[in-house]
């Protein structure tokens, strides 16, 4: 499972070409702290994009960091993520 493919409803990548880092736009209208709160509270940390911008021109997004997890331990965080998105997903 990749997060393109499989999170594609909600997410759209932000191309880079180096980094330890994943920064995608959400593409729905899920709130991105409700997802980083829940998320946290499972052990994923992520980070809204919203804290990065320089100007008053916010696109809500996600920013996913992998330096320190297992290669083994990604789909299983992907999982508890896309359950996670689907809870919110009928909230909003």
């Amino acid at each position: 499972m990749g997060l393109k493919k499989s999170f594609s409803d909600w997410l759209q990548p932000i191309p880079s070409e180096a980094g330890l880092h994943i920064a995608t736009f959400l593409n729905s209208d899920i709130k991105s702290n409700a997802v980083i709160d829940e998320a946290a509270q499972q052990g994923i940390f992520l980070f809204s994009l919203d804290h990065f911008y320089a100007s008053s021109t916010v696109k809500s997004g996600l920013i996913f960091g992998y330096g320190t997890i297992e290669v083994e331990q990604i789909d299983a965080g992907l999982d508890v993520l896309r359950k996670i998105f689907l809870k919110n997903e009928k909230i909003s």
